[in-house]
């Protein structure tokens, strides 16, 4: 009888094994899934797969192409963490004006909308910049993209540089890219409809209103 209720005994532990063997094995196969045919901010925090970057790396993808090595700053290798910090004396005149061009186009675009309307323009410019594998820079002087720069890059950072949310735009560019628009690329005002917006929801995008702004994601 001992004999019986020991086998008995380790049958129903073995038997517990292989039920959790099959969740664990079930677990990986819905993760492995999750990774490789969704997107992970449908299923994760934000801050578990956004990665933090840091102040210069911020800005150095302003002027080079995300994912290659940028070039170095003019004079040293950190920026100034402080808003009011006047970082731009830390790159070459040239790298200056790339970098207030991209902070011209979120005042521009979005001056109005407060500073998560800002961040959301920013987001698109960075997620446009990684599909098309161009800097930031390249991004908003490109043809046809921000109107905001139809009379020219210097008129339209002059412009922008009168505006009361100069200095805002010049921090949301050193600090960490947020996520509010979830990987938005395209965005127009509530007042227009253009035609390629309607092709994006067919093609199966979604569409997110932030302030002024609606924003199509994926």
């Amino acid at each position: 009888m001992v004999v019986v209720h020991a086998s008995n005994k380790l049958l129903a532990a073995s038997g517990v094994l292989k039920v959790n063997k099959e969740w664990y094995l079930l677990a990986i196969i819905f993760f492995v899934f999750v990774f490789k045919y969704h997107s992970v901010k449908t299923y994760l925090p934000i801050s578990m797969y956004m990665p933090t970057k840091s102040a210069f790396e911020q800005l150095t993808e302003i002027i080079s192409v995300p994912g290659l090595p940028p070039p170095p700053p003019a004079q040293v290798q950190t920026v100034p963490g402080t808003p009011s910090g006047n970082f731009l004396q830390y790159f070459s005149q040239e790298e200056a004006k790339k970098i207030e061009a991209v902070a011209a186009t979120l005042v521009l675009e979005a001056g109005g909308e407060g500073r998560k309307g800002m961040e959301a323009v920013y987001e698109v410019i960075h997620n446009r910049a990684h599909k098309r594998h161009k800097s930031l820079y390249e991004v908003v002087v490109a043809p046809k993209q921000f109107s905001c720069f139809n009379s020219g890059v210097d008129q339209g950072i002059a412009r922008a540089k009168k505006h009361p949310k100069w200095n805002v735009a010049m921090d949301i560019l050193k600090s960490p890219l947020t996520n509010h628009t979830h990987g938005a690329d395209h965005y127009h005002t509530h007042n227009v409809h253009p035609s390629w917006g309607r092709t994006l929801v067919q093609r199966g995008a979604r569409t997110l209103a932030i302030g002024g702004h609606l924003f199509y994601y994926n």
